[in-house]
């Protein structure tokens, strides 16, 4: 080949080479000053390139001056360009003003007027020669070379400088080896020129300002080693394109269509310089071949990159790229045979890559054909190889050796894509069984193994996990791992998580954080930046934790060594991962959620029996000191519930609940045992003196009136007290022992305590074999009925009886009601004791009428478990009709908390019962919370005054009052009175004078047999029987 030809070849290449490296990094997914300042100086550099191999191959002076025009441009804008690209890659760290670019401005502004106005100056500082390699432009040494010399040296060192201030300033390991490297580069690229230039100095007295175009190589080529490799510029990777240029998707279809694109583009450019470089004429076959492939490449380059287009895109550069087989092929038939054949195999290769053959089978048939129409047309000829054959034949051979190097790197990025996915899958199976295994108690110790995974994942510095407090307003830590080859653990860098708070606001409304490079992040402000510069921070991802479609916490990482460039396939994994803690964590939840639920009351939050039992058995394992169990009832809770309703009555627990937590000690367990019974763990009491302290005030607390709606409520409570291992050493036992004593606290008044005690301990005992042998009272006939007659004062006559239950035991004897009564109630014998009573009631009245004795009335005692039987009225119509009764004979007394129930079901049974004729009764009215309102819409025929009050006659002015007002309130509504209870002649004259005139109690009559009721209703004058009516199916007298 020609001198001639070599140098100007050379510098198309090198033309080429930058035309490639810029065009390769512009289109790069980035927004970055850097990134566009160094596609200025690849393009300022391969506009000199190609001026200068024009210049080299001109024989005309004009045309070679005005190639140098462009050469000069080149050159006085290449290091300014420099200067900028160093200044904005390290502005994070030196903080230049601008004063500092306006002043660096000044000398390249100067030298742009000077080349416009005086050209004359630089023309006299070159000399152009014409060598055996063609027209060189040298630099005469004098003025102009000194001023071009100190010119591209101001640029050029202050880059250095800059760059050297910014590596010893910069922290970061990783951005200090990047401009180490910058420096390096920069550094080696000035030793050359000077090197270059002294040797031209030496041999020829001049200066070759073209070197600088080889030399630019080592800067250029570092630059772009650390866009690759370390990547200087951040990615914003909010608005990540699947359809990028070098996105890292070797093998996508789009990057495949790319490639072909650069390629033909390549060819077109390559073709036409070096045509005319070489040949020095353009053939008019090879400008439509090279400016077809020129053309192409551009076209299908836009259609892919547009996507208003994009639904052509595949079929328009799949037509580009078949059309191109006989358009090159027929372009260079004379040299078919030689080196133009190799191309069809070229894109053949390439079309592997594609999952789909159309392309492949396209250019399969068109080469083939073309090449049967070439073989055909062409006669046999010797083909004489020139030095420019071989060039092409390298050239084929290196574009083939690069389409080779594209599909070994596409299926190796293919192999590594797989790879990178089955370590995804390992990782996210592995965090999944961590976190499947973990529960509530030991939920914590999975999540930071889960953690440490995720970190070595990712490579990172620190995983953390916060979660929102149950406002929303406050970000709580709960976790975080960190890396042991970290700052962190020489108590540098960020504190446990932190975020600002525009991060956690962000976060809050679902949306992630993904900062790369925070100095550099766009969207960050210079506040935004130092929150993150103080702690150190140079890369952070921060996923919201979504349970139940809220925003319940966030997992997120930092790093605080590397500037971290966030993939789009970083950011599926690590949703991947948040959605797995985000899972595990719900579960745990639900499944505290459900324990606390189990082993918490509803209504009161506070922990119940189960948790009791739990909680105690515990102590009492791990051999805790002596403890107090108090068991605490309210006193006629439910009458307050029948009263003033369910929800009235919660209201009254949630205030006495309230008060356990305010009057007991924060080491108090308290539980809510069930209705109104309270279980209470007093911790480390040694003697009951500090018991009955503790005790004291809480009953005084307790005692305090309630304000409940619009009312004032006083409510007394009874308490038992056992203590550990006194009187039990089972949980079982001390609750069993402390509720007996509540129950003797209740009975001796209610409003106090009781501790238990031996005597306690033995009635206890006492009872449970009463509860195995009332099981058996009503088979066995150990039931009887005792009377107590009522006295009219007025008439002195007997009116009627009262049925009185004893049980008959031949171990215990006779037992009287107030003990065996509540044990049937707790057992459920009560409705069968009941309806026993009133069958036995009813015929016994009936045997005494049989005898010839009427008018007497029968008062029977009806328990509140009967009456809430809906059966009751037909039991009751049945056995007045059985036993010929009229229904006005049965008196049914029932307790005031019956009476107030707003149970519908009792109201409606009391109803039933008054059209059936039976007179009621309100047994021990005004003891509990009479409600006058309920006498106004249910009547009722008689009201109990009870013996509290009559033993207060004469004694207590207060009863005296009471029985006096319920009297004449009795009187007004229609209602007769009958005191129970009377034992002295001063409680009966009292009564009488007062207007309440009937009567029972000892004073008159103990209760007595049947026998013994008989014969005293036989020997007493007796009022007469009531008229004959219907009832019922039948009739009764």
């Amino acid at each position: 080949m020609d001198l001639q030809k070599i140098l100007p070849l050379f510098f198309y290449v090198l033309f080429t080479i930058y035309v490639t490296i810029g065009s390769y990094v512009i289109f790069f997914n980035v927004k970055s000053l850097p990134k566009y300042l160094f596609f200025i100086i690849c393009m300022i550099l391969s506009l000199w390139c190609f001026a200068y191999a024009f210049t080299i191959t001109s024989y005309d002076p004009d045309k070679v001056y005005f190639w140098q025009y462009f050469s000069v441009l080149g050159f006085g804008t290449l290091y300014f360009a420099y200067f900028l690209f160093a200044a904005a890659s390290v502005q994070d760290t030196l903080m230049l003003k601008k004063r500092a670019y306006i002043l660096m401005s000044i000398p390249f502004l100067f030298t742009g007027l000077l080349v416009c106005l005086y050209p004359q100056v630089f023309h006299a500082a070159y000399d152009a020669r014409n060598t055996a390699f063609g027209y060189l432009f040298f630099v005469h040494t004098g003025k102009g070379s000194l001023y071009l010399t100190a010119y591209y040296l101001l640029y050029l060192l202050t880059t250095i400088v800059l760059l050297f201030s910014a590596v010893k300033k910069t922290r970061s390991p990783v951005q200090k080896k990047e401009r180490l490297l910058l420096l390096t580069a920069f550094s080696v690229s000035l030793l050359l020129n000077i090197l270059s230039n002294a040797i031209l100095l030496i041999f020829h007295s001049r200066i070759l300002y073209s070197v600088h175009l080889i030399t630019s190589l080592v800067p250029v080529l570092a630059i772009l080693y650390n866009f690759r490799g370390y990547y200087l510029v951040q990615r914003q990777f909010d608005s990540i394109d699947d359809n990028v240029f070098y996105n890292n998707k070797l093998s996508s279809k789009k990057q495949i269509f790319f490639t072909l694109a650069f390629l033909y583009i390549l060819f077109g450019l390559l073709h036409l310089g070096m045509a005319y470089i070489i040949v020095k004429v353009f053939v008019e076959e090879g400008i439509f071949a090279g400016t077809y492939a020129l053309i192409s490449g551009l076209v299908i380059f836009a259609f892919q990159r547009s996507k208003k287009l994009e639904r052509y895109a595949d079929t328009v550069s799949v037509v580009l790229i078949v059309l191109s087989v006989p358009v090159i092929l027929f372009a260079f038939r004379a040299l078919a045979a030689v080196t133009v054949w190799v191309f069809p195999l070229v894109l053949l290769f390439i079309s592997i890559l594609f999952k789909r053959t159309l392309l492949l089978r396209l250019i399969a048939v068109v080469s083939l054909l073309c090449y049967v129409f070439i073989a055909a047309t062409h006669s046999t000829i010797v083909i004489p190889l020139h030095k420019d054959d071989h060039v092409f034949r390298i050239l084929f051979f290196l574009v083939s050796t690069y389409v080779a190097y594209y599909i070994q790197q596409s299926y190796l990025a293919r192999f590594v894509e797989i790879q990178r996915k089955n370590d995804n899958q390992r990782t996210i199976s592995e965090i999944s069984n961590i976190l499947l295994r973990g529960n509530a108690s030991n939920i914590e110790e999975h999540i930071l193994s889960a953690l440490k995974v995720v970190g070595n994942f990712f490579g990172v510095d620190r995983v953390f996990l916060y979660r929102f407090s149950e406002d929303k307003k406050k970000a709580l830590f709960v976790h975080a791992w960190d890396n042991p080859d970290s700052a962190v653990q020489n108590g540098k860098g960020a504190s446990f998580g932190d975020l600002p708070p525009f991060c956690v606001t962000q976060l809050k409304a679902k949306k992630k954080i993904v900062y790369s490079d925070i100095k550099t992040h766009v969207s960050l402000t210079d506040r935004e930046k130092k929150f993150f510069g103080k702690r150190e921070i140079l890369s952070t991802l921060c996923f919201p934790l979504i349970e139940n479609e809220a925003v319940a916490g966030f997992l997120g990482i930092h790093d605080f060594r590397h500037k971290k460039a966030w993939t789009e396939d970083d950011l599926q994994i690590f949703r991947i991962f948040t959605n797995l803690f985000s899972t595990a964590i719900l579960k745990i939840e639900n499944e505290r959620y459900i324990e606390h639920m189990a082993f918490h009351d509803v209504l009161t939050g506070l922990p119940n029996r189960m948790y009791f039992n739990r909680f105690v058995s515990r102590q009492i394992k791990n051999n805790a000191p002596d403890f107090a169990v108090l068991f605490i009832d309210l006193d006629s809770f439910k009458n307050i519930n029948d009263s003033k309703g369910h929800e009235y009555g919660d209201k009254v627990l949630l205030q006495t609940s309230q008060r356990l937590k305010k009057e007991l000690p924060s080491s108090a367990v308290i539980c809510r045992f069930g209705g109104d019974e309270f279980l209470i763990f007093l911790p480390a009491v040694k003697t009951n003196d500090e018991i009955k302290v503790i005790v004291k005030r809480l009953m005084k607390g307790l005692g305090q009136p309630m304000g409940i709606n619009d009312d004032v409520l006083y409510v007394t409570f009874s308490c038992g007290i056992a203590l550990f291992p006194k009187d039990g050493k089972t949980v079982n036992t001390l609750i069993k022992y402390a509720d007996s004593a509540m129950y003797v606290a209740k009975s001796k008044g209610k409003n106090g305590f009781t501790f238990c005690n031996p005597t306690l301990k033995k009635n206890i005992a006492k009872n449970i074999a009463m509860h195995q042998r009332l099981y058996t009272a009503v088979e066995k006939n150990e039931l009887v009925l005792y009377y107590q007659p009522q006295i009219d004062l007025s008439t002195g006559e007997i009116f009627g009886v009262e049925a009185l239950l004893h049980w008959a035991n031949k171990d215990f004897g006779i037992v009287s009601p107030n003990i065996f009564v509540p044990l049937s109630e707790q057992t459920g014998l009560i409705e069968i004791i009941g309806n026993w009573v009133l069958n036995k009631a009813c015929e016994q009245l009936h045997l005494w009428r049989e005898k010839g004795i009427e008018g007497i009335s029968m008062a029977v005692n009806i328990s509140p478990r009967q009456f809430e039987n809906s059966q009751l009225n037909s039991l009751i119509g049945g056995l007045l009709e059985k036993y010929d009764l009229p229904p006005s004979y049965l008196n049914l007394e029932i307790t005031e908390g019956v009476y107030l129930s707003q149970n519908v079901g009792v109201e409606k049974i009391m109803t039933d019962l008054k059209k059936l004729g039976v007179k009621i009764s309100i047994d021990d009215f005004a003891t509990e919370y009479s409600c006058l309102m309920r006498l106004k819409h249910t009547p009722i025929d008689k009201i109990k005054l009870s013996d509290t009050f009559v033993k207060g006659i004469g004694q207590d002015k207060t009863d005296e009052a009471i029985i006096r007002s319920m009297i004449i309130l009795a009187e007004n509504l229609h209602v007769k009175v009958v005191a129970d209870g009377v034992e002295k002649k001063e409680q009966s004259d009292f009564l009488k004078q007062n207007g309440c005139t009937l009567v029972q109690g000892f004073y008159f009559y103990k209760p007595m047999s049947a026998d013994d009721t008989e014969r005293i209703l036989k020997s007493n004058p007796l009022p007469p029987p009531p008229p004959l009516k219907k009832v019922g199916a039948g009739t009764t007298a």
